[in-house]
């Protein structure tokens, strides 16, 4: 057998692996009914856009709901009306851009690390309890990840390439992730500009263009709030930026009353059962950056730290918490514990 033939077959063998990650996302779609309040929010909404041929204003039960941008509401729409409005059609897109952010994740391993390391971190996010719960489930949070995970893509791709269209796209992607759950897209920016200083100093930040990628963000994040406040005025505007998002954040009366470490308990069981090996892959990553010049590069290492750091941070400190507000941590725990375990070659 030819080496060619072999690193085909090799290939094939990787990549075998991904298809068998999505098994768990797309089997027995209708099995379960729509039980959770969210879910039914997300499957009726569509279904009264589709009914009353508006697609600016969203209706729940009649009533307008406008706390959350549609993007959701348009993609199981879209659903709907190309298929039927019938709970598999509401799950299929889910489980779509869950498997999409699964993707991401082994891009971004490729990326940073290595094609081991990627599978690993593809494989332990896709069989993580969290996200095998919400990609069964209609949650706009598995949509908001898709957009931050695939905004971190496009970042590291500018990186390594140089390439200006990558970071249109991530502009592009940051506009999506605005018309999902509003301007909490935007927590990640602060670890993508650590990772680009880490790896190219002050001059590469600066050299970016940033103009032009905010513009196309700005286009598509005020697309919607422009045509309903056309349509209705601009009260639903400023009440969706001042009462669904500041208030949620400063004050505790959209849910229950939940203590200051509470994502440490919803990580370790939500994340079951890789979370028993973070600790150790966090204090290896703290060790490998305070020594220069041997392993993991320490860009990488640097772009997972403040990702994790800041979500965690972040919501934790918010008045209203609930469990899946820190998914988007999940994605960088797999990557980092991947990465310990590849390195530190500990027993498959």
């Amino acid at each position: 057998m030819s080496d060619r033939h072999l690193l085909a077959m090799a290939v094939i063998r990787r990549y075998w692996f991904l298809i068998i990650f999505a098994l768990p996302f797309f089997v027995a779609l209708e099995d379960s009914s729509i039980w959770d309040s969210n879910e039914a929010f997300y499957a009726q909404t569509p279904r009264e856009m589709l009914s009353r041929g508006d697609w600016v204003t969203p209706y729940f039960n009649d009533q307008p709901r406008l706390d959350k941008p549609p993007l959701t509401y348009w993609i199981v729409a879209s659903f709907y009306r190309i298929f039927s409005p019938a709970i598999l059609w509401e799950r299929v897109p889910m489980a779509l851009i869950a498997y999409g952010a699964v993707l991401a994740v082994f891009s971004l391993g490729k990326m940073l690390f290595n094609m081991e390391v990627a599978l690993l971190a593809a494989g332990i996010f896709a069989t993580s309890f969290r996200i095998l719960i919400l990609s069964r489930r209609l949650i706009i949070d598995v949509v908001l990840l898709f957009c931050i995970l695939w905004a971190i893509v496009c970042v590291v791709s500018w990186v390594r390439s140089n390439k200006n269209s990558y970071l249109h796209l991530c502009g592009f992607l940051f506009g999506l992730g605005f018309l999902t759950k509003g301007p909490v897209v935007f927590l990640v920016a602060p670890c993508l500009i650590f990772y680009i200083f880490a790896v190219g100093g002050f001059q590469r930040l600066a050299r970016a263009p940033w103009l032009t990628a905010g513009m196309i963000c700005l286009l598509t994040s005020s697309s919607w709030f422009i045509l309903l406040a056309m349509g209705s005025g601009w009260q639903p505007v400023l009440d969706f930026f001042f009462k669904e998002n500041l208030a949620r954040f400063w004050t505790a009366s959209f849910g229950p009353t939940r203590g200051l470490f509470y994502y440490v308990g919803v990580f370790l069981g939500d994340f079951f059962p890789w979370s028993i090996f973070f600790p150790a892959a966090a204090v290896w990553a703290c060790l490998r950056l305070r020594k220069q010049g041997i392993g993991v590069d320490a860009g990488a290492l640097i772009l997972l730290g403040v990702w994790i750091t800041s979500f965690f941070l972040i919501f934790s400190l918010s008045s209203n918490k609930q469990e899946y507000y820190i998914l988007p941590v999940y994605p960088a725990a797999a990557l980092c514990i991947a990465a310990y375990a590849q390195k530190t070659r500990i027993s498959r």
